[in-house]
């Protein structure tokens, strides 16, 4: 998962009413303390691409914590290699 993020990665959204925002590590934290997810399912759609940029919807179903996300990933190409500079996600409440 690393590997798709920019070294310097923003992430903001909503957790409830909370809004979070933070660089990518907590992501990385979470992702590593929840562990493996064999019910999560996730639906990327290119919403728009140039030659240099692109942004990507990412619909996740059931994540580790069994909660539902859209998450909005902003990419640039850096290097040859498309890599996510932000990340905004909105979590659903069942």
């Amino acid at each position: 998962m690393q590997s798709a993020f920019y070294k310097v990665t923003v992430m903001y959204g909503y957790w409830g009413e909370l809004l979070i925002e933070s660089y990518i590590e907590n992501l990385y934290e979470s992702v590593k303390k929840a562990g493996p997810t064999p019910t999560l399912k996730s639906h990327l759609a290119a919403l728009h691409k140039t030659p240099t940029t692109a942004t990507v919807r990412n619909k996740v179903e059931a994540n580790a914590m069994m909660k539902d996300f859209t998450e909005y990933h902003s990419l640039i190409k850096i290097n040859g290699e498309q890599k996510i500079i932000s990340k905004q996600f909105h979590k659903y409440d069942k």
